[in-house]
C-alpha cells in the first residue's frame, strides 16, 4: 500500500477539534487504519475558526510504530509543519500557539 512512502497523510476530521470532552469527534477518518491494523497518529497543524486545533493524520506500515513515532518527530521540524504543530503546552488550554 506504502510503495515509495515512508507514511501517508490523510485528515484527522471533519474539522477542528470539539469543544469540551463530551464528544472527542468523529472516527470516520480513523476507524479503517484500525480496521487494517496499522498505527495511526493525530498530529495538529493549524487551529479552526474557533481557535481549537486541525489536524492532520499520520498513517504507518503494519508493525511500523517506531517508524511512524518517528517520522511524527520530523512533522514537528519540517517546513510543513510551519511550527504550527507546536501548540501550546500541555495543560495550558490558552488556545494561544507557541513559535
Amino acid at each position: 500500500m506504502f510503495g515509495d512512502y515512508d507514511v501517508l497523510v490523510t485528515p484527522a476530521s471533519c474539522g477542528e477539534a470539539p469543544n469540551g470532552l463530551a464528544f472527542t469527534g468523529d472516527v470516520v477518518f480513523s476507524s479503517m487504519w484500525t480496521l487494517l491494523h496499522v498505527p495511526c497518529l493525530a498530529v495538529p497543524c493549524t487551529r479552526g475558526p474557533f481557535g481549537l486545533p486541525v489536524g492532520v493524520q499520520l498513517i504507518g506500515a503494519q508493525m511500523g510504530d517506531a517508524g511512524l513515532c518517528a517520522s511524527r518527530s520530523g512533522w514537528r521540524r519540517s517546513s510543513m509543519g510551519r511550527g504550527e504543530a507546536n501548540h501550546s503546552r500541555p495543560g495550558d488550554h490558552s488556545g494561544k500557539v507557541r513559535s
